[in-house]
């Protein structure tokens, strides 16, 4: 079963929930618990010292033997403290205001201690005792005056006192735990904050300001990330670096081959110069033949140099921007062609590739500018990912072009269709696509005219 992934802000309040409830309640219970005891105990000693108080005036009468007087003494201070009193001497009731029948009855084995508590258990009743004697006389020694606790009304008052406390107690303590995960989870935001620092790094690994943090170990994790970081853009400027130059490598063995129909051309057209049998008009033609190929091939070098003597920045950027912002500028630059219809089908999520945004956003716009050009009114953008890269289709539904025609259009040799100067815009956008070590090809487009796709090797994400 996967485990269910949450914040650790609710992770916390989470684990702290037990806490909160638990400790107030467990604290609350006890000194609720400990409040009636004392409760208790507190009458137990106030029935204590009253029968204290009267032990001396027992003792004499014990000593001058008149225990009618003894009984009726019982009975008043009982009346009087609303509690049941009884004299034992040597084990023996000799009075009694709970019952006339115990006079005379032993009460030695009906008494039993309650542990942690100076009271006594008799007959099922709580009982606190004292020695009934005076200073220097007989026997006082062995009289016992008890005072039984008229316990159902302290119950009673103790256990409402006990839930006041309880109450009251709880809220208390509830109160500053509140406070203490409150507080744990506004601490939480430092962690968020670098979460947020970390999650903008993604593919780009451009340099992202995490500022400082008041906890020492979220503030190691910050320094290790940005010493991380750091070293991250470097390596990947690095990287950038050494691909743009292996780019630039295969661009030049492209611009050689590019070139060896032209100049093949051109050297032929020399052959028929020199030739013995070839007529003058042979000659002229071959003289006017050569000089348009060197002068399409000076344009070649001269389009070749300028594209692959900028130094190409390759980041993973997000390729879907950049198409996006090819077609935004292509069409405003052809804001004299309103009735063109413009769709551009992209990815809704990112796709980050390797590019430079800038370059590869001329030449795309180069692209859809010549298709806006020759569509009669509907130019379709479409980008997509591929097993091994991304592919950039520009379709138009011009007329148009042979494939032969395409052939010198790339090489920087076809004618415009705007003059009779020749054509670079379409060999300009093949050597930036080619700097990126990517291709052009040419391809009936399913709108009726000419299809131009831009295929760019590399991982995407």
């Amino acid at each position: 079963m996967e485990q269910k992934v949450i914040p650790f802000k609710d992770f916390i309040t989470k684990k702290m929930q037990g806490y909160l409830i638990g400790i107030p309640l467990i604290l609350a219970l006890a000194i609720s618990v400990a409040t009636s005891i004392i409760i208790i105990v507190s009458f137990a000693n106030s029935d204590k010292a009253f029968v204290e108080s009267v032990a001396p005036h027992i003792a004499t009468l014990l000593e001058t033997q008149d225990r009618p007087e003894i009984q009726r003494f019982i009975r008043a201070i009982s009346i009087k403290k609303g509690a049941e009193i009884e004299v034992i001497f040597n084990n023996e009731i000799i009075a009694s205001s709970l019952s006339l029948e115990r006079i005379g009855t032993e009460i030695e084995n009906d008494i039993k201690s309650l542990p942690f508590l100076d009271l006594k258990s008799n007959a099922g009743k709580l009982m606190s005792f004292a020695t009934a004697h005076r200073e220097n006389t007989w026997g006082g020694d062995k009289a016992l005056i008890g005072i039984y606790l008229n316990w159902m009304p302290v119950i009673y008052l103790a256990l409402g006192i006990s839930l006041i406390v309880f109450i009251f107690t709880f809220f208390v303590i509830k109160w500053p735990m509140s406070k203490i995960i409150r507080e744990t989870q506004l601490s939480l935001k430092h962690l968020s904050l670098l979460e947020e620092g970390i999650n903008k790094l993604q593919n780009k690994f451009e340099a992202t300001e995490i500022p400082s943090f008041p906890i020492s170990e979220l503030e190691s994790i910050r320094s290790a990330f940005m010493l991380s970081q750091s070293k991250l853009v470097e390596t990947n400027e690095k990287l950038a670096k050494s691909k743009a130059r292996e780019m630039a490598s295969y661009a030049y063995k492209n611009l050689i081959h590019d070139l060896h129909v032209p100049v093949t051309a051109l050297r032929n057209h020399l052959k028929i110069m020199g030739l013995e049998r070839a007529t003058q008009e042979d000659r002229e033609n071959a003289l006017k033949r050569i000089v348009d190929l060197a002068e399409q091939v000076l344009k070649q070098v001269k389009s070749a140099r300028t594209h692959l003597g900028l130094e190409v920045s390759l980041k993973d950027e997000d390729i879907v921007e950049s198409v996006r912002k090819a077609t935004n500028n292509a069409q405003i630059a052809s804001f004299d062609k309103p009735n063109i219809e413009i769709n551009a089908v992209l990815p809704d999520e990112k796709l980050m590739t390797s590019h430079d945004s800038i370059l590869l956003g001329r030449a795309l716009s180069n692209l859809i500018t010549n298709a806006i050009e020759a569509a009669s009114k509907r130019v379709q953008v479409e980008l997509s990912k591929t097993q091994n890269g991304v592919s950039i289709k520009v379709n138009d539904d011009g007329k148009g072009l042979g494939q032969e025609e395409v052939s010198l259009h790339l090489q920087g040799r076809g004618k415009s269709t705007k003059n009779e100067r020749m054509g670079i815009g379409l060999a300009s956008a093949n050597h930036i696509i080619r700097s990126h070590g990517g291709k052009i090809i040419y391809q009936s487009s399913p709108l009726g005219g000419a299809c131009f796709e831009v295929r760019l090797q590399g991982d995407s994400v």
